[in-house]
């Protein structure tokens, strides 16, 4: 197994920690929350400036900001997952990377109609699968404008404005996929799918992603974690809990961190 190298594979939290740069550290630290990508995938100066070309294979309080920073780490994690690239602030994430059976990287759990789900697992590393932000940013693409005391309409009132304190939060960042094998989709999984049987799809997936990754992970929703959970009482030599590099316990199948992104849907329509 890849020993995980700490400097080699930071993540965007620790690059912002070990910056010394309070505002990016908090804001990544509240938008992970509700995207657990950012956990286990490191993340990397884009090459060309907010684009990156690879060859293929003093902070005041921010209680009343937690909420906004929290729900731009769910738009985050929708793109990661669902953008199509369509919006100028959007990118193809990895289902329109990853979207139809013909591509030897995505799996069929045979489920059919439109309710179904999907399963992502990634191979993370420099030349595999990695987070990008913007060249030269030195906050690893996030930001915080403190634009104090401003005035604003009154939406019940077009004559009246009234003061607040404004911050102004951006995060700029993308992903790579540099050998096609290092992100794996398991589609039309169905509601009544055994934790078993999605055991035996994860493990035959994994066992054709690229070797020697710092860190291979799967990312899901909760139905489909409480069912390998269920399941890891009858396998508990498969599937089990331990603690990842930061001490937080998290179930694995075999070297597999399993992680919780609610933003991916039960509603999905089957792949074809």
């Amino acid at each position: 197994m890849a020993v995980l190298n700490m400097t080699d594979q930071m993540t965007a939290l620790e690059i912002a920690r070990r910056a010394n740069a309070p505002d990016p550290f908090l804001i990544i630290d509240l938008m992970r929350l509700t995207n657990e990508m950012l956990i286990d995938v490191p993340a990397y100066e884009a090459n060309n400036g907010v684009v990156n070309i690879a060859l293929q294979r003093n902070i005041r309080p921010m209680g009343e900001a937690s909420a906004i920073i929290k729900g731009m780490g769910l738009t985050q994690a929708e793109t990661l997952i669902y953008g199509d690239g369509k919006k100028p602030e959007e990118f193809d994430g990895l289902m329109a990377r990853r979207n139809r059976l013909g591509d030897p990287n995505v799996v069929n759990a045979g489920g059919t109609g439109n309710d179904l789900t999907s399963i992502y697992l990634v191979a993370v590393g420099k030349d595999l699968f990695h987070l990008i932000y913007p060249k030269g940013s030195k906050s690893v693409g996030v930001n915080r404008a403190d634009n104090g005391l401003v005035h604003i309409q009154d939406p019940n009132d077009a004559g009246k404005k009234y003061p607040v304190y404004q911050d102004y939060f951006t995060a700029q960042y993308g992903i790579s996929v540099i050998v096609p094998d290092a992100v794996k989709r398991i589609c039309n999984i169905p509601k009544d799918i055994s934790g078993d049987a999605l055991i035996d799809l994860i493990i035959d997936t994994r066992y054709r992603m690229p070797k020697g990754a710092s860190t291979y992970a799967m990312y899901s929703n909760v139905e489909v974690l409480v069912k390998l959970d269920k399941a890891a009482r009858d396998k508990g030599n498969v599937v089990y809990t331990k603690e990842d590099p930061w001490g937080k316990p998290v179930t694995h199948v075999r070297d597999i961190r399993c992680r919780q992104m609610d933003v991916i849907l039960s509603t999905e329509e089957a792949v074809a």
